[in-house]
This record gives structure tokens, sequence and C-alpha cells, in this order.
């Protein structure tokens, strides 16, 4: 967990975390297959599928940036959407 130190004060930014540092559905749209992605149409209508194939390849990527933090990543999970 994280610990604030100090009171902080109401809205005050306690943490921040840099934007190339977030997997998001725009890195998945830049990634290598992005460009296809971005025309197919159940990818148009469903941006979180961009989002999970791009973490799927980056996982299997044994030179990706991303691997050591998705290695420690649960194999499955619930969530209540699906």
């Amino acid at each position: 967990g994280v610990v604030a130190l100090r009171d902080m004060k109401e809205a005050e930014p306690f943490l921040c975390v840099p934007r190339q540092l977030i997997i998001s559905n725009d890195l998945a749209l830049m990634g290598p297959y992005g460009e296809v992605m971005a025309k197919d149409p159940l990818v148009a209508s469903m941006p979180s599928l961009a989002l999970a194939v791009y973490v799927a390849l980056e996982r299997s990527n044994p030179a990706s940036f991303w691997k050591p933090y998705l290695d420690v990543l649960p194999d499955t999970f619930n969530t209540p959407l699906w």
C-alpha cells in the first residue's frame, strides 16, 4: 500500500504516474499491430479488445519493456462486466 507521510489537502495530487508507464488503448493502437487493429470493425466497436491483444502480445514477447510487470499479474481474473 501507499501511505501519505503528511496530511493532504482535499483534491491534492497524491500519486502521479507518468503517461509512458501506463498500458492504455492509445498505446495498444501505437504498437506493432496498431494500424491493423485500428482498421478492424470489431476493435473499433470494442476498444478494450485492442488493449487485450496488445497485453497478450507483450506478455509473450521476451524482449518487451512490459514483460516483468505482466509476468506478475494473475493468469485469470473475474470482473463484474464479464
